[in-house]
């Protein structure tokens, strides 16, 4: 670089010299023959001279700069590489203990019935916020830290590639493995987040089901003179588990209630069709729901089944018909009814029940009363993941494997804070 700017003076002055020599011959002669053009051209000569000379002065000025800049460069480079071979061997040896990631999906399952189900849910949400600082709506949350560390990583080592001249994943040999366990680590989030949206819509139809449910029964509970009132009736009939919320045994007859808490928000309207199809509408649109007509009526089919098969041991020989009932246990969404299955709101219930007409004695009350009770079963249990060990063990076995990628993140931290 110095021999080349000896190189680049000499040329200056020599094209100084050159172009002062032809314009002293210009001047020379301009003056013998026309004095005045003599002055112009001497002026017109020194701006060319002044131009040249300023021109030259620059260009010699940024090939200094440069100079400088590569040897600050240069020194810099041969810094930053001592300083990231003092620190590679406890890197290497970080490198050499990383293992890699897998997925465990979660096998841990529980047994519960609707009032376990809301329980569990409860503390579930409980255990999250406790121990994690997160609940149902963001639960994929738990995995930010470890995805947030391995591209701190990469984000750390690409800045100082640029400093040491090195990738230093590629030379640690971990550039693979690290990406492998990002995309791991993904597939946690996106199992958490899937969790996240359906223990959120569980808890809250869970919750609303419940708050319905019990709105009945204390609903129920004021005619408790006329009215008896069994909740939660489940027979196993012909191998067919049958679930009804209420089963009311009156001398109006016996009723067998489902309880709906459908449209809280009244973000829609529910139309029940002619032939007993449930359909949600909306503004502008409609979408099909669950049966419910369809699953009373079969439910109401296996029921009356089996009391009437015990009532005629008893001596009874006229049928028991039970009556279906459909309520609604809010008051916010809006029902068009076309079926002639009855859906009423709970403070329509007994109004409901006492306008027919009085078919059942007392003894005939009991009897029923007591087949109802003699073959009731437990609420039926409903399998679903026990996500309290699963969190933990997961949370475990992600801590106890990003302790050596935390390590690395330590030591290149140290190396950017000592290279310039």
């Amino acid at each position: 670089m110095r021999k080349l700017e000896g190189m680049y003076k000499q040329r200056l002055i020599i094209n100084l010299l050159i172009t002062l020599m032809i314009a002293l011959t210009i001047i020379n002669v301009i003056q013998i023959y026309l004095f005045p053009v003599g002055i112009l051209g001497v002026a017109i000569t020194c701006v060319i001279l002044f131009r040249c000379y300023s021109s030259s002065v620059s260009k010699l000025y940024d090939l200094q700069i440069a100079e400088e800049k590569v040897r600050v460069e240069k020194e810099s480079r041969k810094h930053n590489t001592k300083v990231y071979n003092s620190y590679k061997s406890v890197l290497s040896d970080a490198a050499g203990n990383l293992p890699i990631l897998s997925f465990a999906d979660n096998n841990q399952k529980l047994l519960v019935n609707n009032d376990d189900r809301k329980k569990y849910l409860n503390e579930l949400q409980e255990f999250l916020k406790t121990n994690y600082k997160v609940d149902f709506s963001n639960m994929n949350a738990l995995i930010h830290p470890f995805i947030n560390l391995l591209n701190e990583i990469q984000d750390l080592n690409k800045k100082l590639s640029t400093k040491v001249h090195v990738d230093i994943l590629d030379d640690l040999h971990i550039k693979s493995n690290l990406v492998n366990n990002i995309n791991i680590l993904q597939q946690y989030h996106n199992y958490f987040l899937e969790k996240s949206d359906m223990y959120s819509l569980d808890q809250f139809s869970t919750g609303v089901g419940l708050d319905g449910e019990n709105k009945v029964n204390e609903e129920l509970a004021l005619y408790d003179d006329l009215l008896l009132n069994i909740p939660n009736v489940r027979f196993e009939v012909e191998g067919n588990s049958v679930e009804t919320d209420n089963l009311v045994i009156s001398p109006f007859g016996v009723f067998a209630i489902e309880v709906k808490n459908l449209g809280s928000s009244g973000k829609f309207k529910i139309k029940i069709e002619k032939d007993g199809r449930w359909v949600k509408i909306y503004n502008n649109s409609s979408e099909p729901m669950q049966n419910v007509t369809s699953q009373t009526y079969r439910h109401i089919g296996l029921k009356q089944k089996l009391i009437n098969q015990e009532l005629k041991k008893l001596g009874y020989h006229d049928y028991l018909h039970i009556k279906p009932l459909i309520v609604m246990a809010n008051d916010n969404v809006e029902i068009i009814n076309e079926c002639d299955v009855p859906v009423v709101r709970i403070s329509n219930i007994y109004h409901y029940i006492s306008k027919f007409p009085k078919e059942l004695d007392e003894k005939m009350i009991t009897s029923i009363k007591s087949i109802v009770e003699e073959n009731m079963l437990p609420p039926k249990k409903y399998e679903i993941e026990d996500m309290s060990t699963y969190i933990e063990n997961t949370m475990e076995y992600l801590d106890s494997n990003t302790i050596f990628y935390k390590n690395i993140y330590k030591v290149l931290e140290e190396i950017e804070k000592h290279t310039t």
